[in-house]
């Protein structure tokens, strides 16, 4: 999957959960730009990042891979 692939997957789960940008930044402890970032594709997450994500999310890596 390319980072622009990922990112819609991600931003798909958060709002099929009802979570704002803001919201889900909040839970991370980082910014809504960040997460704007990362769903838009415009930035290199670390796998740390994207597993907080999946954990907030409460997704399965294997979701966001299909």
């Amino acid at each position: 999957m390319t980072r622009e692939e990922v990112g819609a997957a991600l931003r798909a789960q958060r709002e099929k959960r009802g979570l704002t940008q803001e919201e889900l930044a909040f839970r991370m402890d980082t910014s809504p730009s960040l997460i704007s970032r990362i769903e838009n594709g415009r930035e290199n997450f670390t796998i740390a990042t994207l597993l907080r994500m999946l954990d907030e999310l409460d997704v399965a890596c294997q979701l966001i891979a299909h």
